[in-house]
């Protein structure tokens, strides 16, 4: 199972996170950048396993 936490920054001219870790604790994906939706979304589906839920926190 992979964790994925996403830190968003509402606005396209500010860097969100994404972080990917795995059962055992290690970073599996890293990046603070500007993502479009599509960028997020594609992460997402890539590192979702099947059954997997994801959850966001937001201010």
């Amino acid at each position: 199972m992979h964790h994925i936490g996403i830190d968003l920054a509402w606005t396209y001219a500010k860097e969100s996170g994404i972080c990917v870790i795995d059962d055992n604790g290690m970073i599996v994906y890293c990046e603070s950048k500007v993502f479009s939706d599509e960028m997020i979304a594609a992460i997402v589906e890539e590192y979702a396993l099947e059954g997997q839920s994801l959850r966001l926190m937001l201010p």
